[in-house]
């Protein structure tokens, strides 16, 4: 498959994500979309995205295999199908 359609896919949602609320969540993550308000804290390919607050509606788009939600709730989209 060719790796610009499996990039946009991604970054389309097309490999799904799932809501999530206050806990520690391990994964291959391409972005990040808060449904409300929310400070989560994210490992990835984002330097020092320590107790980030995103505004409900935000997206912020990455790699990220560990994201903490401190408060709030949000999306987390797979960067790899069946994930």
């Amino acid at each position: 498959m060719n790796s610009s359609y499996v990039n946009i896919k991604a970054s389309m949602g097309g490999y799904g994500g799932s809501v999530k609320s206050a806990g520690t969540y391990e994964g291959n993550f391409c972005a990040i979309k808060a449904m409300e308000d929310s400070v989560v804290t994210a490992t990835g390919n984002i330097e020092d995205l320590t107790t980030l607050t995103i505004l409900g509606g935000d997206v912020v788009p990455g790699e990220f295999t560990e994201v903490i939600v401190t408060s709030g709730k949000v999306i987390l989209y797979n960067n790899i199908e069946g994930e």
